[in-house]
């Protein structure tokens, strides 16, 4: 099993996006992340927090719980830059299609 982690940022961060993205990873062993993609900044579906937009990064990793309570401590830590957050379980990511293709 795997997870991943979506991540919706405020679209006013776009320049530091990557910044964050590696202050959310960064307490986590390189060996136990899969995969990180930026997928840019996407319209979201409804407003969220008064936002139409949003940049979408999604976060690849082998299931392990203490990386589940890293990710959340970490998304606490950046405050109001993360709109939402979504942590999904995944069988195999090798299976997954690349949404940015």
């Amino acid at each position: 099993m795997h997870y991943e982690i979506i991540v919706l940022y405020k679209t006013i961060i776009k320049n530091e996006c990557v910044q964050y993205t590696k202050s959310l990873v960064s307490d986590i062993e390189r060996k136990k992340i899969i995969n990180v993609n930026f997928l840019g900044e996407r319209k979201l579906a409804y407003n969220i927090k008064g936002f139409s937009k949003s940049y979408y990064v999604i976060i690849k990793f082998f299931k392990e719980k203490e990386i589940l309570n890293i990710l959340r401590r970490n998304i606490k830590k950046l405050g109001g830059v993360v709109l939402r957050f979504l942590i999904l379980k995944t069988k195999s990511t090798s299976k997954m299609k690349n949404i940015s293709d």
